[in-house]
């Protein structure tokens, strides 16, 4: 009768505190869990994850014990269990997103080989990459880490690469090739080197101990942001840098710039209305362009001003 009291208050919803959040099942029980779904033919819709179970093909199948090569079709979620490792999946293709986010891991041993669409191992206490899939179709999460390395990274990542906010002092072993973003902001760098030298979106390096952007991509898709670091000199920047954004806010007053930063090998972008930059605000106050107003910016040549001075406002 209490136990009936207890699963009826959390169905209805009664004070959240009254809730206790689901643990990863225990491995001794997913096959007693197993055989009586099957035998009592019950059909489960939700939390699978906290079950231990997939459900495929109108089976089900024990997360602790799957076939050698098994391939899961569609999203496998291992998130939020409070996981301190991973089953053992390192012979498991997942065709769609893989997500062990939010548990206690601190390696990714076990992982699967394959990940077709994204793959999620954010916020745990991981230190390096090692036993992470080396090819992920989607995006590949792994900020909120204590990251020191990248090491065991897929040098090829088909979306976004996002390893910001860890401990990171080198992008050594960074995907080559990223078809997204590259976000690695918020960690301890004090150089580019390793990074990627071709990334389909945005680049952001932002908020780091930076002195140099030796290293950066020469092709960028998105928008450069090297803000709030300390910057001296934008030599080694992108050449090209698309969507006509370039954030470098918050460096040091004295940066210079060269003169290959341009937008896509021609001038000013026609759709900039406005230039406007910390660091160079004192410089061109005094110049005839930079008093003319947004009327004119658009007819402006690179030499009359730097095409890398555009804000980031948007993204930061």
């Amino acid at each position: 009768r209490y136990t009936y009291i207890k699963l009826l208050y959390i169905r209805v919803g009664y004070p959240y505190n009254y809730r206790k959040q689901n643990k990863a099942p225990i491995r001794k029980y997913v096959p007693a869990i197993k055989h009586f779904v099957e035998s009592q033919n019950l059909d489960i819709v939700h939390d699978f994850k906290n079950l231990g179970l997939i459900k495929q093909d109108g089976k089900y199948y024990d997360i602790y014990n799957l076939p050698t090569g098994f391939v899961v079709t569609g999203n496998l979620d291992l998130s939020g269990q409070g996981l301190t490792e991973l089953p053992d999946l390192s012979t498991i293709t997942v065709n769609g997103n893989f997500s062990c986010s939010n548990n206690q891991l601190t390696s990714l041993e076990h992982a699967p080989q394959s990940v077709g669409r994204n793959f999620d191992c954010s916020h745990n206490q991981l230190t390096s990459l090692e036993h992470a899939p080396q090819s992920v179709g989607g995006d590949f999460h792994c900020w909120g880490n204590q990251l020191t390395s990248l090491k065991g990274a897929p040098q090829r990542v088909g979306g976004f690469f996002r390893c910001c906010a860890n401990q990171l002092t080198s992008l050594e072993h960074a995907p080559q090739r990223v078809d997204g973003y590259f976000d690695c902001s918020h960690n301890q760098l004090t150089s580019l080197k390793g990074a990627p030298q071709s990334v389909g979106g945005y680049f952001r390096c932002s908020s780091n101990q930076l002195t140099s952007l030796k290293g950066a991509p020469q092709r960028v898709d998105g928008y450069f942001n090297c803000s709030n670091n300390q910057l001296t000199s934008l030599e080694h920047a992108p050449r090209n840098a698309g969507r006509y954004i370039f954030g470098c806010l918050d460096n040091s007053t004295q940066m210079t710039a060269p003169e290959y930063m341009r937008y896509k090998d021609t001038d000013v972008h026609p759709d900039i209305l406005e230039i406007m930059i910390q660091n160079y605000q004192k410089q061109y106050e005094k110049s005839d362009a930079f008093h003319k107003g947004t009327e004119n910016i658009k007819n402006l040549s690179r030499n009359a001003v730097p095409q890398h001075i555009i804000p980031d406002s948007q993204n930061d």
